[in-house]
């Protein structure tokens, strides 16, 4: 399937709050953009937005070490494209994270 159904059907499970279903879906496509350039910007900015997806999806499902791992992994591309935007995102989902972990002083 190709990536863009794929990212289709993920957003319809992540908005439906069919968590573990979107993560399913974004992670075949995180692999199958292993073989993408990592300097092109438009696949950059869509791996941003699937890993910070992953994030959000991991954190309502409670897993948040592997949240972590994609807000992580959301940042270091938003650095890269050096988008303030992206970067204000990432840390929302940050304090979304701690918030729900009880960590409010690092929210």
């Amino acid at each position: 399937m190709e990536q863009p159904t794929l990212r289709k059907i993920g957003d319809d499970k992540y908005y439906c709050g069919n968590y573990g279903e979107a993560i399913a879906n974004y992670i075949k496509i995180l692999q199958s953009n292993q073989s993408d350039d990592p300097n092109d910007t438009t696949t950059s900015r869509e791996l941003y937005n699937d890993t910070l997806r992953l994030s959000d999806c991991y954190s309502k499902l409670h897993n948040y070490q592997q949240a972590m791992e994609y807000y992580d992994q959301s940042l270091s591309i938003a650095n890269k494209l050096d988008d303030k935007l992206s970067i204000a995102r990432c840390h929302d989902i940050y304090g979304d994270i701690k918030r729900a972990q009880g960590q409010y002083h690092q929210a």
